[in-house]
């Protein structure tokens, strides 16, 4: 059957597929886009710009992982 017609027979007896949003501080990282960056030139650090759907963007010193929190170097964007 068509996504339309399925969708509203899944919600009825409560199987559809979505969960609210766990309370994890790395979660939006973790759906973001990722792009690796080089900062202050060749010898430099590297990071991550991490851009979520919705949010301002961060820079991380690592991609994020399940075990452990991000250290956000940067966050830039509206206040939350």
């Amino acid at each position: 059957m068509p996504p339309l017609q399925a969708w509203p027979r899944a919600q009825r007896p409560g199987r559809s597929g979505l969960r609210p949003q766990p309370p994890c501080p790395w979660w939006p990282s973790v759906w973001s886009e990722r792009v690796p960056l080089k900062v202050a030139g060749p010898p430099g650090p590297k990071g991550v710009r991490c851009q979520p759907p919705e949010g301002p963007f961060s820079i991380l010193a690592a991609p994020p992982t399940k075990d452990a929190k991000p250290l956000v170097l940067l966050r830039y964007g509206p206040s939350q």
